[in-house]
């Protein structure tokens, strides 16, 4: 079994709205297979991996990522 979850929030101001947005993602799994699964699934939307797949002391798999930065934009000439 594959459990995907965010871990920790921030306040963002998107659209004009104040939400919560995850700080990181974490994948939790039986197996590394399908904890490597997990985090293909995450960057597959744009994530970026910041803990490999790694076996836990009580035999889970645990994997994280985190949104990948924006780009940092040009500064506008007016």
């Amino acid at each position: 079994m594959t459990l995907i979850r965010a871990i920790g929030y921030r306040l963002s101001a998107v659209g004009g709205t104040l939400g919560l947005m995850p700080i990181r993602y974490g994948v939790q799994a039986d197996t590394r297979d399908e904890c490597v699964e997990g985090l293909a699934k995450l960057v597959d939307v744009g994530m970026m991996p910041i803990m490999m797949p790694t076996l836990l002391s009580d035999g889970r798999w645990m994997a994280r990522a985190a949104p990948t930065p924006a780009p940092l934009r040009e500064p506008v000439e007016g």
